[in-house]
Order: C-alpha cells, then sequence, then structure tokens
C-alpha cells in the first residue's frame, strides 16, 4: 500500500509534509491515538455515541429470527474444542500481522475519522478471535458469535444522532439514488454523447444526493456513458456539446427545464413547484453570465415568468448585475429605470440568494452589491450577510464577505468566525478524496 499508493508517494517525497495528498498524511499524536482507539471499538461492534432506536415490528422481527438462526448455526458448526496449540499459535502470528499493519496505517496516515476503515485490520482481528474461540467451549464460543452479532445489528441498524454514518442511512441515501435514476431514465431515456448535464439540486439531507450528483458523476454510470458530464448550472462550460437542464427537487420528482422555451416537464407528469423551477432558471443565468453570455442572462431573467412583482424586481436587478459586472453601465442604468427602488431590508433579505450560489470562476459580489443599491461600506449590512452565509453553510461567500467586514471593521467578531469557517472549509477540501468543481 505504501509503495503503490500515490498521495503516500507524495507525502515521503515531502518529508511527511501534507498538502495536496488528498486524504492521506500524518494526522497527529492526539488524533492518531483517538482514532486508534475508535477503530478498536468499531472492530469489536461497538458504538460510544447514543443511539436513536427507530425499528419498526418488522424489523425487530427480522432481527430475532435472524440471531436464533445464527446462533443455532454456529452451535453446529463449531462442535467441540479441538486443535493443536501449535497452528493457533501461527494462525494468531499472521493475524497480529495482518491486523496492526493497517490499524497503525489508518488511524496515523488517513486524516479524518471513518469507520468503514477498520475493515483493514479487521481480517487480522478476525483470525485472533477465531484462534481464542477455537480454545472456548462450545457454549462460550457460541455465547460469544452471538453477543457480536447482536451489537452489529444493533449499532448499524440504529439511527445516530450525530452526524456519524450507519447503514441506516446508507439505505436511505441507496433508495433515494434508485428512485431518482429510475424517475430520470424516464424522463430522459437517452443523452447525445458527450452532453453536458446541468442540473439544480434541491434535495438535501439523508438524501444525500447533492454530493453523489455532482461529485461522483452519478447519471453517466446510469446512463453507462462516461463521456456524459454533470456540473451545477452556475458552474456550465461553454462548447459545442449538447445541454440540458434539469432541477431535482425534495420528493426526487426530477424536472426537465427549457430555457428557451420556459417549458419545465416533470418525470411524473405533475406540474413543477415555481421555486424548483426558478432555482434552476435563475443558476444557469448566473453560468451563461460566467461564461460572458451576458445578454443571455439577462434576456433569461427579465423574461422569466413570474407569480409576484417582488420576484420579478428580484430577477431584474440581477440581470442590472450582470451588466455591471461587464462595466455596461449605460446598459444596466436603462434597465433600473423599470424597476421600483429597493429597500434596504428588502435588498438584504434577497442578496444572500445571489451571493450564496455563483460560479466557481469568478463572483459578482461587488456588482451584486450595487445592483441590490447595498452600500458597500455598509458595515451593519455586511454583518449581515457574512452571517446569513455562515448560518446556512456557504463557507465561500462568507469568507469573501468576512474579508471585507475586517478591512472596515478590524477584529470584528462575526467577520473573524466567518473567516475560520472559511480556512476550515478550505482544510477540509484539501484533505478530500474527490475535488469538487
Amino acid at each position: 500500500w505504501i509503495s503503490i499508493h500515490p498521495a503516500v508517494r507524495i507525502l515521503i517525497a515531502r518529508g511527511f509534509r501534507s498538502g495536496k495528498t488528498g486524504y492521506v498524511g500524518l494526522a497527529g499524536i492526539v488524533e492518531t491515538f483517538k482514532h486508534a482507539g475508535t477503530y478498536v471499538l468499531e472492530l469489536l461492534n461497538l458504538r460510544v455515541w447514543a443511539l436513536d432506536m427507530t425499528w419498526s415490528p418488522w424489523e425487530i422481527a427480522v432481527l430475532v429470527a435472524t440471531v436464533i438462526g445464527a446462533t443455532a448455526g454456529a452451535w453446529y458448526l463449531l462442535g467441540e474444542t479441538n486443535g493443536a496449540a501449535r497452528t493457533r499459535s501461527k494462525v494468531v502470528a499472521v493475524g497480529i500481522l495482518l491486523a496492526i499493519g493497517p490499524w497503525i496505517l489508518t488511524s496515523a496516515m488517513v486524516l479524518g475519522f471513518s469507520q468503514y476503515y477498520a475493515a483493514f485490520p479487521g481480517l487480522g482481528t478476525s483470525l485472533i478471535l477465531g484462534s481464542w474461540l477455537a480454545n472456548r467451549r462450545r457454549g462460550v464460543a457460541v455465547a460469544f458469535v452471538a453477543l457480536f452479532f447482536v451489537l452489529g445489528l444493533w449499532s448499524r441498524a440504529s439511527e445516530m444522532k450525530t452526524a456519524y454514518l450507519t447503514e441506516s442511512d446508507l439505505r436511505i441515501s441507496s433508495q433515494a439514488h434508485v428512485k431518482l435514476w429510475k424517475e430520470m431514465l424516464r424522463l430522459q431515456p437517452t443523452f447525445p454523447s458527450g452532453s453536458q448535464i446541468l442540473i439544480s439540486v434541491r434535495a438535501h439531507g439523508r438524501l444525500r444526493v447533492y454530493h453523489q450528483i455532482y461529485n461522483y458523476q452519478m447519471p453517466s454510470y446510469w446512463y453507462r456513458d462516461p463521456t456524459l458530464v454533470i456540473r451545477k448550472p452556475e458552474n456550465r462550460k461553454t462548447g459545442e456539446s449538447p445541454e440540458f437542464l434539469f432541477a431535482v427537487p425534495q420528493d426526487l420528482d426530477i424536472v426537465r427545464i427549457d430555457p428557451k422555451t420556459f417549458q419545465a416537464t416533470s418525470a411524473s407528469g405533475r406540474a413543477p413547484t415555481y421555486p424548483t423551477v426558478e432555482q434552476a432558471l435563475r443558476t444557469y443565468a448566473v453560468g451563461l453570465a460566467a461564461c460572458g453570455e451576458t445578454d443571455t442572462a439577462a434576456r433569461l431573467l427579465v423574461e422569466m415568468p413570474e407569480i409576484d412583482r417582488s420576484l420579478e424586481c428580484f430577477h431584474h436587478r440581477m440581470a442590472v448585475m450582470f451588466l455591471m459586472a461587464e462595466g455596461r453601465e449605460a446598459d444596466a442604468q436603462k434597465l433600473l429605470l423599470g424597476i421600483p427602488p429597493a429597500t434596504r431590508e428588502w435588498a438584504l433579505d434577497n442578496l444572500p440568494a445571489v451571493l450564496a450560489q455563483q460560479p466557481s470562476t469568478r463572483n459578482f459580489d461587488g456588482a451584486a452589491l450595487r445592483a441590490f443599491g447595498v452600500d458597500s461600506t455598509d458595515v451593519p449590512a455586511l454583518r449581515e450577510l457574512t452571517a446569513w452565509n455562515v448560518r446556512w453553510r456557504y463557507p465561500d461567500p462568507a469568507g469573501r464577505f468576512a474579508d471585507r467586514l475586517l478591512r472596515l471593521s478590524p477584529g470584528d467578531p462575526t467577520g473573524l468566525a466567518a473567516a475560520a469557517v472559511r480556512d476550515s472549509a478550505l482544510e477540509a477540501r484539501g484533505k478530500a478524496r474527490i475535488r469538487e468543481d
């Protein structure tokens, strides 16, 4: 593993100094011992966090039946104690060799704890525990196996109240992905090779759709076409490849949207909700502007169907923002003439939606403040925008506005806290195994 792993080779070449080595690096003494102890608990099927039992009667019945069957099978298969001590000692030696190395490496050289890494030393510890059981009476061995089995089912089938991932979470996520997969294939049976698929995801939480679609490019697996590229609408790229726009609401009833005609079709045939379509079109306009297609982006926002005057003003001011960002002041002022004046309260309520979802290649912060009529030196306004981004976990805009805030008000607590959040996010991305687009 050390000899073939590229991140480990880079780490060694740099004298064990972390940096751009993905999730590999020296974890530090305290973290190493903490990880090592937690992996031992994992190997014994023990959890140190509170468990939330949410089993249905059917699941409890399956658990009881499985334990009875496993216990009976263990009683039949284990038999009475037998085997030479010399053979068992060799097995224990091999088990120690297979367990100690992976246990130390995963504890010391993997930045961050992931419970499934216990599988690496698990092969060796299984041999060690098996050898110990081979020298016990059948009743003791069966009781141990039954207890171990029950602890595993109990801990892995229970929902955790922390961010600690369990099999029950994976089941929810798996079911969500299967549903989304079927819905997308029903709505769009095929894609031309090399298509750019822009997906606006509003489904969050334990479904884990957001991360999987972008980071793991799941639709390319569903359609068995590695040439498909999946991006957020605000991160679209200009090119000759066919382009498709979709939106995924919380119920996973995926929606296909034509940004030219504003026609939206859901997989179920039900009428999509306005917020689902609006967010997709709005972020698509941001992507257009980021690629230099300012007129197309502004026209989309101005012509978009509206449900109230406030949203119309919001989209028009976004169009003004794009024009200002390109230095087209005359065009921006002309468009502003038909928009009611924005109150400071209204602007601060609506600006976060603009600032939170921006392309990875550029940002419209300064132009957004001007277009929405917020003074760039208004410290309370900057503080409010900074706090909002921290509260809703948008570290990048939080950090940018923290920098603005700290230039005007050095030592501001909100600015310092947001800067720390941004720095922590950057560090976490450096440890991430997959780069974010």
